[in-house]
C-alpha cells in the first residue's frame, strides 16, 4: 500500500513545481549607443520589493526577446538611487513577480511583494509609479519599456 501513496506524492510534487512562473520587468535599449538609466527605489521594512538591484541583470535583446544565454548578473548592492548603463541592443531586468500576474502599478501583489519603484529616468524621459503603465507594456517576454530615441 505504501507504493501507490509514494507515486501519488511524487506526481503531486511534480505537478505543483511545474505551476511556478515569473513575470520579468525589462528596460530595453534598441539603439546603437549605450544608454544610462537612473533608478530611484523605496525600501519598506518587512516587505519584498519587486524591483531589487541585487537581482538586476543585463541581457542581449533581439526580435522582442531576451537572450538568456548571454545574461550578465550585475554586482549591485542595495541602494535607493542607482545609475546603470544599458549596452546597445540589450535589456536591463529591473524586477520580477513570482507566481503573480501584472495588471497595473496600483494592484495588490501576493507573497508580500510591493511596487517600490519611485522613478526611472532615461535622458529627458521620466517614469513614476503614476505613469508606469503609460510607458511599460505587456509582451510575451514580460513587462517592457523600450527607451525612446
Amino acid at each position: 500500500m505504501q507504493h501507490p501513496r509514494t507515486i501519488l506524492f511524487v506526481l503531486l510534487a511534480l505537478l505543483l513545481t511545474s505551476c511556478s512562473w515569473t513575470v520579468p520587468f525589462y528596460v530595453i535599449n534598441n539603439g546603437a549607443m549605450p544608454r544610462t538609466l537612473e533608478i530611484r527605489l523605496s525600501k519598506k521594512r518587512d516587505s519584498i520589493p519587486i524591483f531589487d538591484p541585487r537581482h538586476f541583470a543585463v541581457l542581449p535583446w533581439s526580435a522582442g526577446e531576451p537572450d538568456h544565454e548571454g545574461r550578465h548578473d550585475l554586482k549591485v548592492s542595495w541602494s535607493q538611487v542607482l545609475r546603470v548603463e544599458i549596452p546597445p541592443h540589450s535589456a536591463l531586468r529591473i524586477g520580477y513577480l513570482s507566481n503573480d500576474k501584472y495588471e497595473h502599478s496600483r494592484q495588490q501583489f501576493i507573497n508580500g511583494r510591493v511596487f517600490n519603484l519611485v522613478r526611472l529616468r532615461a535622458g529627458q524621459t521620466e517614469v513614476t509609479r503614476e505613469t508606469f503603465d503609460q510607458h511599460f507594456r505587456k509582451t510575451s517576454a514580460g513587462i517592457v519599456w523600450e527607451l525612446p530615441d
